[in-house]
């Protein structure tokens, strides 16, 4: 089942940009205040984390308020363009961890950073209201999708989970 795309925006995050899929029934998860929790080990699973990505999440942890973005692109221009979206985002402060895997120092940087790349790559958004999407020239179905992941939870070893749409509008 695929996990409902919005959620509040926590202070300690690392983002994901991926498809988060779980059951209902997942014994590995537990809830959290702000999501679900899992381990690095789980996400590796769920999310299909580069091994890079992994291993920076094992020997760096998450440090607070640096997200880290992991992109996951669905349409074919953002597919064939993705080498530009990856320079913006480099070219607006995230520093580049793995293939498809971006660090940003704050929540603001994300926010500020969406904002130019709506300016530059609007093609690379788009908005789920058909009529919506329509009226600002975008698709309506997922061109990359994201997942944010906050900062390990006190006392459980695991990163809570928290659906939010970069490239959402």
């Amino acid at each position: 089942m695929q996990k409902n795309t919005f959620s509040k925006v926590v202070n300690k995050s690392l983002i994901i940009m991926s498809i988060f899929e779980s059951s209902d029934n997942s014994n590995s998860s537990s809830n959290c205040d702000d999501g679900e929790c899992f381990s690095i080990e789980e996400l590796r699973t769920k999310l299909k984390l580069d091994e890079e990505s992994v291993n920076w999440l094992k020997n760096t942890g998450l440090p607070e308020e640096d997200p880290l973005l992991i992109v996951e692109i669905h349409c074919q221009r953002c597919f064939t363009d993705k080498m530009l979206i990856f320079a913006a985002l480099v070219a607006n402060g995230a520093q580049k961890i793995g293939p498809n895997s971006f660090q940003f120092n704050t929540w603001n940087d994300i926010y500020r950073t969406k904002n130019i790349l709506w300016g530059q790559y609007r093609w690379a958004f788009y908005n789920s209201d058909p009529l919506t999407a329509q009226q600002l020239h975008i698709s309506s179905e997922p061109t990359i999708t994201t997942t944010a992941i906050t900062s390990y939870t006190e006392g459980k070893n695991k990163l809570v989970v928290n659906p939010y749409q970069f490239f959402e509008r």
